[in-house]
């Protein structure tokens, strides 16, 4: 019989910890987060940082606030366990990635955030990875975001050793809704139920495409906040598929 234990020779003593670079804080509600083991027997860690975010508003009554908003980290580590340094990340062994939809604008940065949800690593080394963002179509993002605000698929390509966003992959990420979008609460008339979508799955399928599996979530924005499976979609917990290309 052999008895498990932690590898005392992997990271710190069996433990692994890496600092994202400020102003990036780690926060504990990061969701879930994947080590993938690349190609050179090295690691990489998908994960979420939260950080402030100044954001100016635009017409009548212009002001400046601050948000709260998550975006993409990565980790890197050696085969060891290690905090790997990346060069193209200033010799750092994290870096974070922002909602590259903040850009947007012509006002400057905005409040879009974006979650890990999944990834798959590729046979070339690239990542697909999928992550639940703040939706842009909701209101223009120049202007405060309203208090309950629905979430969209979002997904991005990051290549090279540096893993950055990948330009040519819909201009650098590509966002898709499932079929299902708010609409008015029964239960609290002249409120909406607010439809939140996020990828679960990224597989791949022969030729080069991958399918992605999408679960859709129903928030009330009323006084009381319920959660229900969208009313566009199965009830019996399954998800939607697209596919991307």
């Amino acid at each position: 019989m052999i008895a498990g234990g932690p590898d005392r020779s992997f990271g710190n003593a069996g433990a692994i910890w890496s600092a994202v670079p400020t102003p990036y804080t780690p926060q504990d509600e990061n969701g879930p987060h994947r080590t993938l083991r690349l190609a050179d027997g090295s690691y990489l860690t998908l994960w979420n940082v939260i950080w402030q975010e100044t954001v100016r508003t635009i017409g009548m009554g212009s002001q400046t606030y601050t948000v709260d908003k998550p975006g993409l980290a990565l980790l890197a580590w050696t085969a060891t366990g290690k905090p790997r340094p990346v060069a193209a990340w200033g010799n750092r062994s994290a870096k974070a990635i922002p909602n590259a939809a903040r850009d947007s604008t012509t006002f400057g940065l905005n409040w879009l955030g974006w979650k890990y949800r999944c990834a798959l690593l590729q046979p070339d080394g690239s990542l697909i990875v999928g992550l639940e963002g703040d939706d842009a179509g909701v209101a223009p993002s120049n202007q405060r975001p309203p208090a309950v605000l629905r979430t969209s698929a979002y997904f991005v390509r990051l290549t090279g050793s540096a893993f950055d966003l990948d330009p040519t992959f819909g201009g650098g990420y590509v966002v898709r809704r499932l079929p299902g979008e708010d609409r008015e609460d029964p239960a609290f008339p002249g409120t909406k139920n607010v439809d939140y979508q996020e990828p679960t799955s990224i597989q791949p399928l022969p030729g080069g495409t991958v399918v992605a599996a999408v679960r859709s979530r129903t928030m009330s924005e009323g006084a009381i906040f319920t959660g229900r499976g969208s009313p566009d979609l199965l009830a019996d917990g399954s998800v939607g598929m697209m596919r991307l290309v």
